[in-house]
């Protein structure tokens, strides 16, 4: 008898045997689709960037300059930032 025989089969043989049967016979594992698919999200990430000037803040100053707002709504805003929102003509 050959050595690399175990049973009449080869080792590979035995083994592509024994994984077929995990496959056809073996307990199947039943995953929540919608869970698994919100663990496959990747989480938010948030990067947050520290700057001397607030760009809103300057861009809505720039476009005051060129015309005039209709309905203020940048005004809470600029409080919030802490700045007098500027008085219209």
């Amino acid at each position: 008898m050959d050595k690399d025989t175990v049973g009449g089969s080869t080792p590979g043989e035995s083994l592509e045997q024994a994984v077929a049967e995990q496959l056809e016979f073996g307990h199947m594992e039943a995953k929540d689709p919608e869970e698994e698919a919100a663990r496959r999200v990747s989480p938010p990430y948030v990067v947050r960037i520290r700057t001397e000037r607030d760009p809103i803040l300057e861009e809505t100053a720039v476009y005051r300059n060129m015309a005039e707002e209709v309905d203020d709504r940048y005004d809470a805003y600029l409080k919030a930032a802490g700045r007098k929102p500027e008085e219209h003509d």
